[in-house]
């Protein structure tokens, strides 16, 4: 399920629905599983309460999960021109092997932003920032979950 039709499916839900009344759209997170994303868990920012809720989107439909303290200020995250997720990766795959997972989370810093977290069979974490709109790799990391060793 690409992003998009992840937030058009759960905006169409009724709790949802009444939940957009007080809040903006600020991230979406994905796991894939088997090469597609089939679960996005979206997040809703309350500015006027200071909270986050999490909605939760699948072929099934959509549901409002739990509101709990924003740790910081938001801001709203439009979606309209944002490259698929698997364009995204599709930049930086080839730098990675032996791949057992990848995390994904769409979300706005000073650019609308792609975070692409590879874990790997030897336990690495390969990270990377990509512009959501213009395709650039902002940041690329490498951290080592048994060591500690950041690059």
């Amino acid at each position: 399920m690409d992003v998009k039709e992840a937030v058009e499916n759960a905006e169409q839900n009724e709790d949802v629905k009444k939940l957009m009344n007080n809040t903006i759209l600020c991230s979406c997170f994905s796991i894939q599983k088997n090469n597609l994303f089939i679960e996005w868990t979206l997040h809703y920012y309350n500015e006027k309460k200071k909270t986050i809720t999490d909605v939760f989107v699948d072929s099934h439909g959509a549901f409002v999960g739990e509101e709990t303290p924003a740790m910081g200020t938001e801001t709203r995250l439009n979606i309209a021109d944002v490259i698929p997720v698997e364009e995204a990766i599709e930049l930086v795959k080839k730098k990675i092997n032996n791949v057992i997972e990848v995390l994904v989370t769409l979300h706005k810093k000073e650019k609308i932003l792609w975070t692409i977290n590879f874990i790997t069979a030897g336990l690495e974490v390969y990270s990377f920032d990509i512009d959501a709109l213009s395709k650039e790799i902002i940041v690329e990391r490498r951290e080592s979950l048994i060591s500690k060793q950041v690059t």
